[in-house]
Protein backbone atom coordinates (compact mmCIF):
# COMPACT_ATOMS: atom_id res chain seq x y z
CA UNK A 1 0.00 0.00 0.00
CA UNK A 2 1.29 3.47 -0.92
CA UNK A 3 1.52 5.78 1.80
CA UNK A 4 0.31 9.20 0.02
CA UNK A 5 2.48 11.53 3.03
CA UNK A 6 5.96 10.01 1.52
CA UNK A 7 4.95 9.62 -2.07
CA UNK A 8 5.31 11.61 -4.98
CA UNK A 9 4.65 11.65 -8.32
CA UNK A 10 6.37 13.53 -11.16
CA UNK A 11 6.46 13.38 -15.23
CA UNK A 12 9.45 14.57 -16.99
CA UNK A 13 9.23 15.40 -21.05
CA UNK A 14 11.31 16.27 -22.79
CA UNK A 15 11.71 20.05 -23.70
CA UNK A 16 12.46 19.76 -27.54
CA UNK A 17 9.22 18.73 -28.15
CA UNK A 18 5.90 20.78 -29.43
CA UNK A 19 3.42 21.59 -26.57
CA UNK A 20 1.33 19.28 -28.67
CA UNK A 21 4.01 15.93 -28.40
CA UNK A 22 4.46 17.12 -24.95
CA UNK A 23 0.93 16.80 -23.84
CA UNK A 24 0.49 13.67 -25.33
CA UNK A 25 3.57 12.22 -23.75
CA UNK A 26 1.94 13.31 -20.38
CA UNK A 27 -0.73 11.76 -21.00
CA UNK A 28 0.53 8.80 -21.88
CA UNK A 29 2.67 8.82 -18.87
CA UNK A 30 -0.39 9.78 -16.28
CA UNK A 31 -2.42 6.95 -17.44
CA UNK A 32 0.97 4.18 -17.11
CA UNK A 33 1.15 5.23 -13.63
CA UNK A 34 -2.88 5.53 -12.53
CA UNK A 35 -3.24 1.96 -14.19
CA UNK A 36 -0.13 0.51 -12.14
CA UNK A 37 -0.86 2.65 -9.10
CA UNK A 38 -4.30 2.41 -9.30
CA UNK A 39 -4.36 3.09 -4.86
CA UNK A 40 -3.10 7.00 -5.90
CA UNK A 41 -7.08 7.49 -7.57
CA UNK A 42 -8.96 8.56 -4.99
CA UNK A 43 -13.23 7.52 -4.49
CA UNK A 44 -15.67 8.89 -6.90
CA UNK A 45 -17.19 11.88 -5.14
CA UNK A 46 -20.56 13.80 -5.33
CA UNK A 47 -21.80 17.80 -6.20
CA UNK A 48 -24.31 19.01 -4.24
CA UNK A 49 -26.94 17.78 -6.46
CA UNK A 50 -25.55 14.17 -6.26
CA UNK A 51 -23.93 13.86 -9.61
CA UNK A 52 -21.06 11.47 -9.36
CA UNK A 53 -17.79 12.46 -10.45
CA UNK A 54 -15.33 9.80 -10.80
CA UNK A 55 -12.49 9.99 -8.59
CA UNK A 56 -8.90 11.08 -9.78
CA UNK A 57 -5.10 11.23 -8.62
CA UNK A 58 -4.54 11.89 -5.41
CA UNK A 59 -1.61 13.17 -5.71
CA UNK A 60 -0.20 16.10 -7.16
CA UNK A 61 1.30 15.78 -10.41
CA UNK A 62 3.63 18.40 -11.65
CA UNK A 63 4.87 18.18 -14.99
CA UNK A 64 8.36 19.26 -15.55
CA UNK A 65 10.99 19.20 -18.93
CA UNK A 66 14.16 18.43 -19.46
CA UNK A 67 16.85 17.56 -22.00
CA UNK A 68 17.37 13.94 -23.22
CA UNK A 69 20.43 13.62 -21.97
CA UNK A 70 18.76 14.68 -18.33
CA UNK A 71 16.01 11.97 -19.33
CA UNK A 72 18.49 9.39 -19.85
CA UNK A 73 20.33 10.29 -16.84
CA UNK A 74 17.19 10.53 -14.63
CA UNK A 75 16.11 6.94 -16.08
CA UNK A 76 19.08 5.65 -15.20
CA UNK A 77 19.14 6.48 -11.68
CA UNK A 78 15.64 5.88 -11.31
CA UNK A 79 16.17 2.23 -12.82
CA UNK A 80 18.34 1.22 -10.39
CA UNK A 81 16.63 2.23 -7.05
CA UNK A 82 13.86 0.18 -5.88
CA UNK A 83 12.00 2.62 -3.87
CA UNK A 84 11.08 4.68 -6.94
CA UNK A 85 8.82 2.91 -10.03
CA UNK A 86 9.68 4.12 -12.97
CA UNK A 87 7.53 4.43 -16.55
CA UNK A 88 9.41 5.78 -19.44
CA UNK A 89 8.13 6.70 -23.42
CA UNK A 90 10.23 6.61 -26.67
CA UNK A 91 10.52 7.89 -29.80
CA UNK A 92 9.99 4.20 -30.69
CA UNK A 93 6.48 4.50 -28.51
CA UNK A 94 5.72 7.55 -30.05
CA UNK A 95 6.49 6.82 -33.71
CA UNK A 96 4.28 3.53 -33.80
CA UNK A 97 0.90 3.14 -34.47
CA UNK A 98 0.22 0.06 -32.33
CA UNK A 99 1.01 -1.53 -29.06
CA UNK A 100 1.70 -4.73 -31.19
CA UNK A 101 4.30 -2.63 -33.24
CA UNK A 102 6.00 -0.88 -30.61
CA UNK A 103 6.53 -4.15 -29.11
CA UNK A 104 8.23 -5.40 -32.51
CA UNK A 105 9.93 -2.39 -32.76
CA UNK A 106 11.88 -2.00 -29.52
CA UNK A 107 12.92 -5.36 -29.37
CA UNK A 108 15.43 -4.53 -32.24
CA UNK A 109 17.10 -1.62 -30.07
CA UNK A 110 19.60 -1.48 -28.02
CA UNK A 111 18.76 0.46 -24.24
CA UNK A 112 21.43 2.16 -24.78
CA UNK A 113 20.49 3.50 -27.99
CA UNK A 114 16.65 4.11 -27.08
CA UNK A 115 15.62 8.05 -27.06
CA UNK A 116 13.92 8.58 -23.76
CA UNK A 117 11.20 11.29 -24.54
CA UNK A 118 9.24 11.41 -21.63
CA UNK A 119 9.62 9.33 -18.06
CA UNK A 120 6.83 9.19 -14.72
CA UNK A 121 7.88 8.68 -11.36
CA UNK A 122 6.09 7.28 -8.47
CA UNK A 123 7.67 6.65 -5.17
CA UNK A 124 10.14 7.68 -2.26
CA UNK A 125 9.86 11.80 -2.57
CA UNK A 126 13.31 12.09 -1.03
CA UNK A 127 14.77 10.26 -4.04
CA UNK A 128 12.26 11.93 -6.77
CA UNK A 129 13.46 15.61 -5.12
CA UNK A 130 16.77 14.48 -5.77
CA UNK A 131 16.32 13.32 -9.48
CA UNK A 132 14.24 16.44 -10.26
CA UNK A 133 14.75 19.18 -8.01
CA UNK A 134 16.70 21.37 -10.60
CA UNK A 135 14.06 20.93 -13.00
CA UNK A 136 11.41 23.15 -14.05
CA UNK A 137 8.17 23.12 -14.68
CA UNK A 138 6.77 22.43 -17.79
CA UNK A 139 5.95 25.70 -19.65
Amino acid sequence: MINLEKTKCVLIVDSSLSVGEQANVAAVLAMSIGAKNSEIIGGDVYDGDNIRHPGITQLNLPVLAASDDTLREIHSLASGNDEVSLVDFTCTAQRSRTYEEYTWQIKKIAESELRYIGIGLIGNKKYINKYTGNLKSLR
